[in-house]
């Protein structure tokens, strides 16, 4: 095969690459406009929610929105949040997606949240609350899973969903946790108080 060819293939592809990354990028930036309003209302009413999965791996690893693609949003929510919520997203313009859990999507289609009241390996999600981190989101606060939790969680959806997972290797995890100030993950949890 000639170099010149050889080249034009590798530009193809490289072409390929970006148009992916452009479009990746511009429909999580589109998401995350749409969830930070989202945000916004939940903080404005007293509704605490956690983000799951591409929400929060996007700013907090990747650090970067065409790096990974995301179906829709997941926030772990308080049941006893569950009518607010839907009184909220109601009120601003999103209906009911079926998904097994609730889940809305916006009129436009831009969002769809997915919205979970429990993490399914554990039998109490109130551990997770304890532990999670206090975080901005386009300025608006929510809270995510620190280090540990967040490895664990991980970890356990890519034995369950191997081959729907776009996730990346437990490596790059633990290197990106250390980029972002912390010494990474080190399965020993912190104490929990008991009530």
């Amino acid at each position: 095969m000639s170099r010149e060819r050889i080249a034009t293939q590798e530009s193809t592809s490289l072409d390929k690459m970006v148009a992916h990354y452009a479009r990746v990028g511009s429909a999580n930036r589109t998401a995350f406009q749409e969830l930070k309003v989202v945000l916004a209302r939940f903080h404005e009413q007293g509704i605490e929610c956690l983000l799951l999965k591409g929400a929060d791996l996007v700013p907090r690893l990747y650090g970067i929105l065409g790096a990974r693609p995301m179906a829709d949003v997941d926030l772990l929510v308080h049941e006893a949040d569950l009518p607010a919520i839907d009184r909220v997203l109601k009120t601003l313009g999103y209906g009911p997606h079926i998904d097994g859990n609730p889940a809305y999507v916006d009129p436009e289609h831009k969002l769809d949240l997915d919205v979970v009241t429990d993490i399914w390996y554990m039998d109490d999600p109130a551990i997770i609350w304890q532990r999670a981190e206090q975080r901005e989101f386009l300025g608006s606060p929510v809270r995510a899973m620190d280090s540990n939790d967040l490895l664990l969680y991980l970890t356990a959806y890519v034995v369950v969903y191997p081959d729907g997972c776009p996730l990346f290797p437990v490596k790059t995890l633990r290197f990106s946790l250390r980029r972002n100030g912390s010494s990474g993950p080190s399965f020993s949890p912190k104490p929990v108080a008991t009530t």
